[in-house]
């Protein structure tokens, strides 16, 4: 039973990374460190159109 469990908790944890990849990076960037943001606009304009 925890098999199964942890098997499908490192799949969801896989395909959630691979799915919120590039949307973690929008809010990662704003949330983790906004003075970086105010620093340099540019690196997240950057991230937010690739």
């Amino acid at each position: 039973m925890s098999t199964s469990g942890e098997i499908k908790s490192a799949l969801a944890a896989y395909k959630g990374n691979n799915n919120h990849n590039r949307f973690s990076s929008k809010p990662s960037t704003s949330q983790a460190g906004p003075s970086s943001n105010s620093k340099n606009p540019l690196k997240t304009f950057n991230k937010e159109p690739t």
